[in-house]
């Protein structure tokens, strides 16, 4: 019983997280300015190839900033948002907590018809 709490608690922790890429092209920012706020955590390519990771600071009409860097809208090439998926987190717990019940009920029955 205990394996399957800490299954659970690992599962409800970790949860299931993807990068949603936010549209980036063009002159118009505003997919930045509705997607991005202060405290997400993204990932940024910038047109010259470097790769910035870090969580929002700031964020204006024409800029994200984390600490001291700041990336003007126009400079950045892809911008990804790290976002938490609740139907994921929850098919997770729920399929490992179904697989639990199974294999723990399959071990109990074992045990009662003497096959350990």
């Amino acid at each position: 019983m205990r394996r399957l709490l800490v299954f659970l608690l690992i599962g409800i922790l970790s949860g299931c997280t993807s990068n949603r890429q936010i549209d980036a092209s063009g002159h118009d920012f505003s997919a930045i300015i509705e997607n991005v706020k202060v405290g997400d955590e993204i990932s940024i390519t910038t047109l010259d190839g470097n790769e910035f990771k870090w969580v929002v600071d700031n964020i204006d009409d024409h800029s994200v900033a984390a600490g001291d860097e700041v990336i003007q809208f126009d400079e950045i090439k892809e911008i990804k948002k790290r976002e938490t998926s609740v139907f994921k987190t929850t098919a997770l717990v729920a399929g490992t907590t179904f697989a639990a019940i199974i294999t723990y009920s399959a071990i109990a029955m074992l045990a009662m018809l003497g096959a350990f």
